[in-house]
């Protein structure tokens, strides 16, 4: 059984803790999806600000999400869930 990493919502209001550290990694399952592919949209609006705070480019990290957005609905379409490392 899958134990989610969070407790509860973060400053931006997800659960995900997307960025995630080192010790905390997000491994939504097949239940959580759906969930987690709305949260990674509502980050979509703070990437600038994501960019000022981490250090890297805003275009950077589209593309990382773009990438945790497409694994995750393919993921979905077969019915299981996503690991992002």
């Amino acid at each position: 059984m899958w134990i989610p990493t969070y407790t509860k919502p973060t400053a931006s209001g997800t659960y995900w803790k997307i960025p995630t550290t080192t010790t905390a990694r997000p491994w939504p399952d097949s239940r959580e999806i759906d969930d987690f592919l709305a949260e990674c949209e509502a980050i979509r609006l703070h990437f600038d600000r994501l960019a000022e705070v981490s250090g890297y480019d805003a275009e950077y990290i589209t593309r990382c999400f773009d990438n945790i957005l497409a694994a995750s609905v393919r993921a979905k379409a077969e019915g299981g869930g996503v690991i992002i490392w």
